[in-house]
């Protein structure tokens, strides 16, 4: 693991390990922290040069997150995160975000895919490299 940093509000964690940029997000997300951790997300990958992303839902909760998901998806762009990476969500086992969200970055344009297991996520976005 490298270049681990916390964001002010304690919400979310970003790190970068084996190539790959993580970022786990904590608690209560308001719209906000979507955001804030979209944008850690993309400086972490123009500054490492990454092309992969994992975004680790499980010890977070989204009380709106039909509507944060879409507007997330339509800011993406705008935030430095292109169609050109390849990501992954990991969310726990029932978890109704993980197929929204993979269906809106599909539709948007992104290679992403919902997964419930790390290690399975890990060995999609390897495999994805070319």
């Amino acid at each position: 693991m490298a270049d681990t940093r916390k964001d002010a509000s304690d919400k979310f964690t970003v790190s970068v390990r084996d190539g790959i940029v993580w970022v786990e997000l904590r608690g209560d997300i308001a719209f906000q922290d979507s955001i804030n951790a979209m944008r850690a997300a993309s400086e972490a990958a123009h500054h490492h040069a990454a092309d992969r992303l994992v975004f680790d839902l499980r010890a977070s909760r989204h009380k709106e997150y039909h509507a944060m998901t879409l507007e997330s998806a339509r800011m993406a762009p705008d935030l430095g995160l292109s169609t050109a990476l390849v990501g992954a969500v990991i969310g726990n086992e029932g978890d109704p975000r993980l197929a929204f969200i993979e269906n809106v970055a599909t539709n948007r344009g992104f290679t992403l895919r919902a997964f419930t297991d790390a290690s399975q996520a890990v060995a999609w976005l390897k495999a994805k490299r070319g």
